[in-house]
C-alpha cells in the first residue's frame, strides 16, 4: 500500500475548483455592482449636499475588488511566479471584495 495520502475530489480536479470560485466571484461581483448602482440612483433621486461626490463614489466602488485582486495577482506573481494557487487566491480576494461591495451598496433602514 502506498504512503501517499488520498486526494479528495476537489484536489484531483483543481481546475473545477478554480472555475467554481471564479463563477461565484463573478456572480457576487455582478450582484454588488447592481446594488451599488441602485444606491447611486437612489442618492441621485433626492437633492442633498455633496450629491455628485456620493453618486460617483457608489458608481466607482465596484472597481475596487477588481483592482485589488489584479494588484494582488501581480504583486504575488512577480515575487513567486504565476501559478494555479495564485490564480485561486486572486479569485478568492475578488469574491470577498465583492461581498464587501454588496454590504456597502445594500439599502439600510433610516
Amino acid at each position: 500500500m502506498s504512503d501517499r495520502p488520498l486526494k479528495t475530489h476537489w484536489e484531483k480536479y483543481s481546475h473545477a475548483k478554480l472555475v467554481t470560485w471564479s463563477a461565484a466571484a463573478a456572480l457576487l461581483w455582478l450582484a454588488g455592482f447592481g446594488l451599488s448602482e441602485g444606491a447611486a440612483n437612489g442618492i441621485a433621486a433626492y437633492p442633498q449636499p455633496d450629491q455628485t461626490l456620493w453618486v460617483t463614489f457608489f458608481r466607482l466602488v465596484p472597481l475596487f475588488p477588481l483592482l485589488v485582486a489584479a494588484g494582488f495577482a501581480c504583486f504575488v506573481g512577480i515575487r513567486r511566479g504565476l501559478s494555479y494557487r495564485i490564480a485561486l487566491r486572486s479569485v478568492q480576494v475578488l469574491l470577498w471584495g465583492s461581498i464587501a461591495v454588496m454590504f456597502l451598496g445594500m439599502p439600510k433602514p433610516n
